[in-house]
């Protein structure tokens, strides 16, 4: 695979990730344990990218106004060892069910 097709798949990946993790309900989302903690849960990773050196990693964490941000960062080391292929993608969760999109914010704390 060349670069831009690893970055099409780990996109996709990542995507896909995030949608599984949509369909959780708001008691299910709580029972991931916070960042850093999150960070070991597997989330599956096809071979094919961790063959390509792909790195996904679950962020949850609970703000202060008791929502939940969760999100999947991917990063792939490219020349010399620096990420320089990196993506985020989740959403913020209420207890009522209630979802946003990740805020430019965000995806800046999380990258």
């Amino acid at each position: 695979m060349n670069a831009t097709d690893v970055r099409i798949r780990a996109m996709r990946f990542l995507n896909e990730t995030v949608s599984q993790l949509k369909s959780r309900s708001f008691a299910a989302i709580q029972d991931i344990p916070e960042y850093p903690a999150s960070t070991k849960i597997d989330l599956g990773v096809p071979g094919d990218l961790v063959d390509q050196k792909c790195m996904f990693v679950l962020m949850k964490d609970t703000l202060p106004d008791g929502t939940i941000r969760v999100a999947v960062q991917y990063a792939r080391p490219r020349f010399f060892g620096v990420m320089t292929d990196m993506g985020v993608d989740g959403f913020v969760i209420s207890a009522d069910g209630a979802m946003r999109e990740l805020s430019q914010q965000d995806c800046w704390d999380l990258t």
